[in-house]
């Protein structure tokens, strides 16, 4: 496949952008505080070179290539998500606890509708397979989709900073679903707009990937959290009441001996008031 001028532009600035967040991740010690996300980087880099040199390779060598990346993009899309969510709830042992029982059964779930997508798709083999993988893709494009508009709606009520880590992957992450969701549309129900689509597409993933750059630079390290929000009282109580009913394990312990010396204390004044009355 031709690549023109313009396109090989694009490959080597995104491309030196990835080199480049992989360098920041390194530095500023977010592979041990992200580990998901800096192995999504390096899958991503490496995906750029391998589709490359596939573009070149016979259809069916490609046609093999693209789906099996397809499908290790959706899990490690899926790992992040996850990653970044837990991270940004991270102040809340409780809700934690809570959003990653939340994620397994998503995640479970997803596989399950993937698996009887592909039992009841006509066809060959393949064709199952490719059309499981793409739900499976759409399906976590989606929800990286729902944590996007979730963070921009209510960010003010979590009060996470923009410039916390969490909050900047998980932007980014929901920036770039939105892309591929938007792009995929454009290029199926208007197919003459494929040159200018995939043109504005590549300039937004290099935004995207300056975002993250940028983002990560950024962020300090005691960054505004959501354990110090105005209004963390909302969340705190959410905790709390999740901490009763066993999650987040501390709490749920502290609240026990919270209800246990109370009893103890009126147990000892109605021993003193007996004693006065004698």
């Amino acid at each position: 496949m031709h690549m023109s001028v313009a396109q090989w532009a694009f490959w080597i600035i995104g491309f030196a952008l990835q080199l480049l967040l992989m360098a920041i991740l390194l530095v500023r010690k977010g592979r041990s505080q992200f580990p998901i996300f800096f192995n999504y980087v390096i899958f991503y880099g490496v995906v750029s070179v391998v589709f490359l040199i596939a573009a070149r390779q016979p259809y069916a060598q490609y046609f093999y290539t693209y789906w099996t990346i397809t499908a290790l993009g959706v899990v490690f899309g899926f790992g992040v998500l996850y990653e970044a969510f837990g991270q940004i709830m991270k102040p809340y042992s409780a809700l934690a606890d809570l959003a990653k029982m939340i994620f397994v059964w998503a995640g479970g779930f997803l596989m399950a509708i993937s698996f009887l997508t592909a039992l009841t798709t006509g066809g060959t083999t393949s064709d199952k397979i490719c059309a499981a993988i793409l739900l499976a893709n759409r399906c976590v494009l989606l929800m990286q989709c729902g944590l996007f508009l979730l963070l921009l709606v209510f960010e003010k009520r979590i009060g996470v900073s923009w410039v916390n880590r969490g909050m900047c992957i998980s932007l980014g992450l929901g920036m770039s679903a939105v892309l591929q969701l938007s792009t995929w549309y454009l290029l199926e129900h208007f197919p003459s707009w494929r040159n200018p689509v995939e043109t504005t597409s590549s300039v937004l993933s290099i935004g995207i990937l300056t975002y993250w750059a940028f983002g990560l630079v950024s962020a300090k390290s005691a960054t505004k959290t959501a354990g110090n929000a105005p209004n963390r009282l909302v969340l705190q109580r959410w905790n709390d009441v999740l901490a009763g009913h066993g999650f987040g394990g501390v709490p749920a312990i502290a609240s026990m001996a919270d209800s246990f010396i109370p009893g103890v204390e009126q147990a000892v004044e109605r021993v003193m008031a007996r004693k006065m009355v004698h």
